[in-house]
């Protein structure tokens, strides 16, 4: 079995876990364990390995004299690094140094880096364990964010045109830190949500990498994070902000929301401290733009002076941006949203492994 045939069996694994609907933090520590099981059988399809393979257990097998096991997990570095190892446990001691490679993770899920570490005599197949352990990991975190794009540009046609229109007036590197907020009625109580297009989501990831290290979350655990949940209006910056008509700076550590978690995710959207800018009003829904303070004297003067745009567009969808609050604060709770996360992040995970097979 090649590397390429092997991450699709990971991802087909990886979605069968993920129907079951677990949040994202035990998705991952579940993709540690996976990667350390699937290496076991990438191992023993080598033609070099297989007659005298017996696996065991989960992560252990017997090769030629001795019992190995692969085991990865979290914890020992930083919160982001990876340890997979495949160490010989029996019948004892071994008297030589195991290859030891950094293998780098290009994602925006949790894992940036793998220390692999591969005991004699085992260490000559290090190499290919690396490159499975690369490929498997970044097909299904690449997956994740495509579902991510896809479920949030699925269910907001009206985040199109707000996005659009802001990409129409600002330039294009400030357009991708520009984020925007829906306040409208919900059963009679004002709350507020984020709204994204599928460019937005993609962008915000961005932005969420580069601040990974400032929130210890995943780029993608950030960005759902933000975009499953509504906050109640009076606890918003947006209220202040509004009150006063002005730009405010927002510190997101010191949100009065900051029991529900959302401030952090927003760290990681703003890589730091926001300015918040009162846009709009009509009827009963507000729309108020966020983006870094460090971006304020690019930013405030010309979403100002193309309000009236804006202004069109929430007319206009009213009514859906009604809708995307409802379906946020009725329809995506927690396991509801995890679950359908992982039914898709799953599906699509088996499915990019299938195309770099077919590539």
């Amino acid at each position: 079995m090649n590397v390429r045939e092997a991450s699709v069996e990971f991802g087909e694994a990886f979605e069968a876990f993920l129907r079951s609907g677990p949040s994202i933090s035990l998705a991952e520590d579940y993709l540690a364990r996976l990667l350390a099981d699937r290496a076991v059988g990438f191992l023993a399809s080598n033609s070099s390995v297989r007659s005298k393979f017996v696996r065991i257990a989960e992560g252990r097998f017997q090769w030629s004299d001795g019992i190995y096991k692969a085991e990865a997990g979290f914890g020992v570095r930083e919160w982001d690094e990876l340890d997979f190892a495949v160490h010989r446990v029996a019948p004892g001691y071994v008297n030589s140094i195991p290859t030891e490679i950094e293998v780098p993770i290009n994602s925006s899920g949790r894992i940036r880096v793998v220390h692999l570490s591969v005991d004699n005599p085992l260490d000559r197949f290090a190499e290919n364990l690396a490159e499975f352990t690369r490929t498997g990991v970044e097909s299904a975190y690449r997956s994740s964010e495509l579902w991510l794009a896809e479920e949030l540009s699925d269910r907001q046609d009206s985040a199109r045109a707000i996005h659009r229109h802001g990409r129409s007036i600002l330039k294009e590197d400030i357009s991708k830190r520009v984020r925007y907020h829906v306040i409208t009625e919900h059963d009679g109580e004002m709350r507020g949500c984020y709204v994204f297009d599928s460019d937005a989501v993609h962008d915000s990831i961005r932005t969420a990498s580069e601040a990974r290290r400032l929130v210890s979350k995943s780029a993608i655990e950030a960005v759902a994070g933000a975009a499953r949940h509504s906050v109640d209006y009076a606890r918003m910056f947006s209220k202040e902000a509004i009150d006063q008509n002005k730009v405010i700076a927002a510190n997101l550590l010191n949100a009065k929301y900051s029991d529900t978690g959302i401030n952090l995710d927003e760290l990681g959207l703003y890589g730091g401290d926001a300015a918040v800018q009162p846009l709009v009003r009509e009827g009963s829904s507000l729309l108020v733009a966020a983006y870094p303070l460090s971006l304020r004297s690019q930013v405030e003067r010309t979403l100002r002076e193309h309000a009236a745009g804006f202004q069109r567009i929430v007319a206009n969808h009213h009514s859906g941006f009604m809708k995307i609050l409802a379906r946020i604060v009725s329809g995506d709770n927690d396991r509801d949203f995890l679950g359908k996360t992982a039914h898709v992040i799953g599906r699509l995970a088996g499915a990019y492994s299938k195309e770099l097979l077919a590539h």
